[in-house]
């Protein structure tokens, strides 16, 4: 496997050029959410159907309090200023970013040499029900099924 070691740049357009050739291949429901951030351009990738609403509800408020005044010059400081939450990551190389794409939601924001990776993912999860196969033991007639995180 071939890794790719191209440096993210701090020209947002080159970045977000190099993240569409990137995703492309692996779009099956990747949404790009293009926002300003303390007038700067930012794009948030993501997986429709496991990012947490409400943590995305209050990263987007955050973001959109941010004043171009208060924007730091580095990511590193943006992801300790203005990112509300615990799991947050600061990646400088596409190898990264494009794991991350497809693991949690990744921003890009302009002005920064890095992405910032940002882990809202959210598992979906089956209620209680009645199994398809197996109708005919006599036992309980309730099938549980977990996600390996729950359990």
């Amino acid at each position: 496997v071939i890794k790719n070691t191209k440096k993210i740049s701090d020209s947002f357009m080159e970045n977000i050029s190099y993240m569409i050739g990137i995703a492309c291949g692996k779009k099956f429901d990747l949404i790009k959410r293009t926002i300003e951030i303390g007038e700067r351009k930012a794009v948030l990738y993501f997986i429709d159907g496991f990012v947490k609403d409400e943590a995305m509800l209050k990263l987007m408020d955050s973001f959109m309090g941010v004043t171009k005044e208060a924007m730091p010059k580095e990511a590193e400081m943006f992801s300790q200023r203005h990112v509300p939450y615990i799991e947050v990551d600061v990646l400088k190389d596409f190898d990264h970013a494009a794991e991350r794409v497809i693991r949690s939601d990744l921003s890009v924001i302009e002005g920064y040499a890095a992405c910032i990776a940002i882990d809202t993912r959210t598992y979906p999860a089956r209620s209680v029900e009645e199994p398809d196969k197996d109708k005919c033991f006599e036992a309980p007639e309730d099938g549980f099924v977990e996600t390996i995180v729950f359990n």
